[in-house]
């Protein structure tokens, strides 16, 4: 029996390495961070959406952060709490603007597996860690203040590992397959680490399957 779709793709958006120049008291730099909507089906590989581009693999890409989720309802969020135009997806530097998960930080969990598609040729990815908001992304929207707004907000989206490649395209459906509901959920993950959150911690270090990596961090 096919689980329910809880969400679907709203948007695959990819971007390629481009100069910022330099602000008052800032520096120039290269980042992908302006990304935009592709049209057709998009392979999703190890090392993420075909066509995109890491500037600074330090921070972001690779197979742990290969794809950056985000919700469109967020989207529609900021565009209130900025009296702004709309935002186009792909505006904070997502590769999946996903439609139907206005709550994904709180509902999702650290080691969740999603489907993208459907049947046997669906993609699955899985959840790592949720975002670190920089200065690159303050820079990206013109705004002082920008980066720790959107981290405040508890907003701030997650990466994923893939871990079945596949052809992906807009309107594809999401399910969880594989849920961990015993992990810390993206949301204990952010109170914890920004947000000296004592209760979050504990539960972050309760969770028995967390990437040993994070565990060196609390």
């Amino acid at each position: 029996m096919s689980l329910p779709p809880i969400a679907r793709v709203a948007s695959i958006n990819v971007g390629r390495a481009q100069r910022f120049e330099a602000d008052a008291g800032g520096k120039a730099f290269r980042s992908a961070i302006l990304k935009g909507p592709v049209a057709g089906r998009v392979e999703l590989g190890e090392e993420g959406v075909a066509g995109d581009v890491q500037a600074d693999r330090r921070y972001h890409g690779g197979p742990e952060k290969a794809v950056y989720l985000y919700a469109l309802e967020h989207l529609a969020f900021w565009q209130r709490a900025l009296r702004c135009d709309p935002l186009p997806p792909g505006t904070l530097g997502e590769n999946l603007t996903i439609e139907g998960w206005s709550d994904l930080e709180r509902t999702l969990h650290v080691g969740d597996t999603l489907a993208i598609g459907d049947g046997d040729a669906a993609a699955a990815i899985q959840l790592t860690t949720p975002r670190q908001p920089c200065w690159k992304l303050e820079r990206r929207m013109g705004l002082h203040g920008f980066a720790r707004a959107f981290l405040e907000s508890r907003r701030i989206g997650s990466y994923a590992r893939v871990v079945r490649p596949g052809p992906i395209a807009a309107g594809d459906p999401i399910r969880v397959v594989n849920r961990s509901p015993d992990s810390a959920t993206l949301r204990d993950l952010i109170d914890a680490s920004y947000f000296r959150d004592r209760d979050a911690r504990a539960r972050v270090l309760a969770d028995a399957d967390l990437d040993p990596l994070l565990r060196r961090r609390f």
